[in-house]
């Protein structure tokens, strides 16, 4: 089981809906085992409303987010055997309906 959680967490609010969330691995003396999957939880803050994902890569897009509204995220690294600890919580925030980013 790893003993740490991942490093680096980063969340890129791609519009209205989605975001692209990010991560490093734990470090490697604190794997405890091959990192084969991470899970990802996602909770919207007003309905308090919880979704978790696995994904085998250190980045995510969740889609289908509700327009203007605030989420928190955690990311566990996971071996073959078990889950490690979470992340803190982090937050981001989904722009208005209609909005886009500036590039």
């Amino acid at each position: 089981m790893p003993s740490s959680a991942p490093t680096g967490l980063s969340s890129t609010v791609q519009g209205s809906t989605s975001v692209l969330l990010s991560w490093s691995p734990p470090p490697a003396a604190e794997q405890n085992g091959v990192i084969t999957v991470y899970t990802v939880e996602v909770v919207n803050t007003v309905t308090s409303n919880k979704d978790v994902y696995v994904t085998s890569s250190t980045s995510f897009t969740v889609v289908s987010l509700d327009p203007f509204t605030a989420y928190d995220y955690a990311i566990a690294a996971n071996t073959t055997i078990v889950m490690g600890p979470y992340t803190n919580y982090m937050a981001f925030k989904t722009l208005e309906n209609g909005k886009q980013l500036l590039e």
